[in-house]
């Protein structure tokens, strides 16, 4: 049985294959720094046993596939680095969740607002992608958030006071709404 499967930076091309979902037992799956393209597919959703997934640092495209909600016991999530489009709405689903990257990706659309009653949430990067509407208030009231980086989006509206509890939060580059709640919270300089 089969728990890991590490190939980062192999210089591995092509597509990730299908026939991963045979790996029911799978909980730990990095190709991360690889030269991988085409879509994820949407067997990913079979590895339900999955707690860390790196995908991060290849050339993948195409939107997440709706199988993503699966993966209910995923605590490490890294796609950061590829041309990933479409909704991220498939991590509102991801309870146990403590680090997720995403950054430098295509993705657009709100934060699904249920990521930000994810109680384990410690890390997360959303930076560098298109994703707008507002910033849900639940974010930084769970008390375990410690890293927020949503920098360079296109987020408005009103900015949620409790991210001021956030250690190290940047929301730079998006456009909120007057007045903030503290002009040193968040590493935030633009409303309007």
């Amino acid at each position: 049985m089969v728990s890991s499967l590490v190939l980062q930076a192999n210089n591995l091309i092509g597509t990730i294959p299908n026939v991963l979902s045979n790996l029911t037992h799978l909980q730990y799956f990095f190709l991360s720094n690889n030269g991988l393209t085409g879509i994820i597919p949407e067997s990913i959703g079979d590895l339900t046993t999955i707690i860390q997934l790196g995908l991060d640092w290849n050339q993948l495209e195409g939107d997440l596939p709706d199988t993503f909600s699966n993966l209910r016991e995923l605590q490490s999530l890294f796609l950061q680095g590829n041309k990933l489009t479409g909704s991220i709405k498939s991590f509102g689903s991801m309870k146990a969740i403590q680090y997720m990257y995403v950054q430098d990706n295509l993705f657009t659309g709100p934060i699904p607002e249920p990521l930000s009653r994810a109680f384990r949430l410690e890390q997360l990067g959303i930076n560098g992608n298109m994703l707008n509407g507002t910033i849900p208030p639940g974010f930084g009231k769970q008390g375990t958030l410690q890293s927020f980086f949503a920098q360079d989006n296109q987020f408005s509206g009103t900015f949620p006071e409790s991210l001021c509890k956030v250690e190290n939060c940047d929301t730079r580059g998006n456009r909120f709404s007057c007045p903030l709640p503290n002009p040193n919270c968040c590493m935030t300089t633009v409303c309007g």
